[in-house]
């Protein structure tokens, strides 16, 4: 899809490009001081909206997210897989919580992504530490060459973010040695060697 047909169905569904959701956690008196400090910095942001009452957001999304916040367990309203298949792999990259890292890895990403002829569907948790990304390559299990696109088009995914500086926070079993292969190359497996000369310079146990 275009970036314009994106916008477009975001408008139609009363979500922008870019949608971010989250709650407030914490002592009575301190959620509204909170929620004014979140809200005056997100406004300030050119052509962004702030809503707190779900009107103009399907119901059932928003009920979703709340479900999502207060601690309900439930299927999303929409199939993600459904995009163009019944099921996915995924890519999933961990960045900085910086918005020009975050911009570098989901431009990177999109760009392969297209080349391999998907739709980037995408979506990150940003927790304190990390912006931990999950990007969703749908495939049909009925058709051999579309799973196989798929796994292909994650692997490159996969080599080309480490290239970039960005690791894997998690390997689904099929894209496992994928991963590994990456973290190989890099200072990882140095950081492993270095610890064990330090916890066993005698070379007592043999290395995991």
């Amino acid at each position: 899809m275009a970036a314009s047909a994106v916008t477009a169905a975001g408008e139609a569904l009363g979500l922008g490009h870019w949608n971010l959701y989250g709650a407030l956690y914490g002592l009575p008196g301190n959620v509204p001081i909170l929620w004014d400090m979140v809200k005056g910095a997100f406004s300030s942001i050119s052509g962004a909206r702030v809503i707190a009452d779900g009107k103009g957001i399907d119901p059932r999304l928003w009920a979703w997210r709340i479900g999502a916040m207060t601690g309900v367990v439930a299927d999303a309203p929409a199939f993600v897989p459904a995009w163009s298949g019944d099921q996915a792999v995924a890519a999933n990259p961990v960045s900085p919580v910086d918005g020009e890292e975050a911009m570098r890895l989901y431009e990177l990403s999109r760009d392969i992504c297209a080349k391999h002829e998907f739709d980037y569907l995408g979506e990150t948790v940003a927790m304190w530490r990390s912006a931990n990304h999950r990007q969703i390559l749908p495939f049909a299990t009925t058709q051999i060459e579309s799973a196989a696109r798929a796994r292909e088009c994650a692997a490159v995914l996969i080599a080309a973010q480490a290239e970039a500086g960005f690791g894997q926070a998690i390997a689904e079993p099929g894209m496992r040695a994928a991963v590994d292969k990456t973290f190989e190359t890099r200072g990882l497996s140095l950081l492993h060697e270095r610890i064990k000369k330090a916890l066993d310079p005698a070379g007592l146990f043999a290395s995991a």
